[in-house]
């Protein structure tokens, strides 16, 4: 199974669903089982944001910063939820105003999702430099390097002249 998740690769189109799609059940974890605890739910932000890196295709890996953020503000909406009697002018200065008072986590989780991005792009630009000169390296040592001996034959095999013509 983990090796299975380690595996997965996600369209930027589905890092950035699957993104925003477990911050938003996680607030809602949050607000049921830990009081709307905003520490809890900014720890997840940091794992959901580094585990967006991980999964999204290699083309795709600078979507998950981008995505980031605004996974975070999609589930403080139902984090935060309001008092619920001020409608939707207080619905939205209460977010605005979690947002304000959250902005370390919102800014620490972006940039540890943009540096992870960064990490795992060199990662991968390093091992397609190795792969592509250890191919220039083959090609240089010439055709003999590439293949390998042929097995001797019988005897006496290697002093005798060859037929062009088939055995009947």
């Amino acid at each position: 199974m983990v090796t299975r998740l380690a595996a997965l690769r996600l369209t930027a189109l589905g890092g950035g669903l699957l993104t925003i799609t477990a911050m938003v059940l996680l607030a809602g974890l949050a607000r049921l089982l830990l009081d709307a605890s905003t520490a809890v739910y900014g720890g997840c932000f940091l794992v959901v944001g580094l585990a967006s890196v991980v999964w999204v295709r290699p083309a795709d890996v600078f979507t998950a910063p981008v995505v980031a953020p605004i996974a975070y503000a999609a589930g403080l909406v139902l984090l935060t939820g309001g008092s619920g009697g001020g409608g939707f002018g207080e619905r939205v200065m209460t977010v605005v105003t979690a947002l304000a008072v959250e902005a370390a986590w919102v800014y620490g989780g972006t940039l540890a999702t943009a540096l992870a991005a960064l990490a795992r792009r060199a990662t991968l630009a390093a091992a397609k430099r190795r792969a592509r000169e250890a191919a220039a390296a083959r090609r240089a040592a010439g055709p003999k390097a590439q293949k390998p001996p042929k097995p001797p034959g019988p005897r006496g095999a290697e002093s005798a002249p060859r037929s062009r013509r088939p055995a009947r």
